[in-house]
This record gives structure tokens, C-alpha cells and sequence, in this order.
């Protein structure tokens, strides 16, 4: 497999399965009777599920933008990238959370 064919795998196939297995998680366990430790144990993987609200858009633009960029780059570029990817995220996050802050902003 080509290093760009893996980055590019790599940047969207696993947050998505992950998302979708933790999802199938919550919603068949939604409806169970737990203990308190199961429940606390299970906490992570709700978290991480609902998290998908906050990080679903801001991710994939940044996997998106950064499968394109990719293209016909040498693995040490696409090494420096993936450093950089959660530098790339921060500001992507800045911008959903002050346009999400006060939906009239988008109006505006």
C-alpha cells in the first residue's frame, strides 16, 4: 500500500468506525438495566459518542482538506502533516464554537 492510499485511510476510516461502534454500543445498552460500575465503565464510550456533535464537522473538513492537499506528496510531507493535524484542528474548533455560540452570528 502506497504511504498517500494509508494517510488517506488512516485520516477517515477509523474515527468514523470507531463513532459507529461506540453509537451501536450506546444504543443497544440505552435500553439495558446496569449497575452503577458498568455504567461508569460505559461513560467513556457515551462521551466519545456524543462527541461526535461537537467534532464530526471540524474533523472531517480538516481529513478532507488534508486527503486533497495530500495528493502526490513525499512521506516525510505527509509525516510534517501529521504532526500538525492537531494544530490544523484547533482553529477549525475555534470557528464552530463562536458560529455555534450564537446561531444569529450566521444570519449576521
Amino acid at each position: 500500500m502506497k504511504p498517500r492510499t494509508y494517510f488517506g485511510l488512516a485520516l477517515l476510516c477509523p474515527p468514523y468506525i470507531l463513532w459507529g461502534i461506540c453509537a451501536l454500543i450506546v444504543f443497544l445498552l440505552s435500553s439495558q438495566e446496569m449497575s452503577d460500575a458498568w455504567t461508569l465503565m460505559l461513560m467513556p464510550i457515551a462521551f466519545y459518542t456524543l462527541g461526535i456533535i461537537l467534532w464530526l464537522v471540524p474533523y472531517t473538513v480538516l481529513a478532507v482538506g488534508m486527503w486533497i492537499w495530500s495528493r502526490n506528496k513525499s512521506t516525510a510531507a505527509l509525516y510534517k502533516l501529521a504532526r500538525l493535524a492537531p494544530i490544523l484542528l484547533f482553529p477549525l474548533l475555534l470557528i464552530e464554537a463562536v458560529l455555534g455560540r450564537n446561531p444569529s452570528n450566521l444570519m449576521a
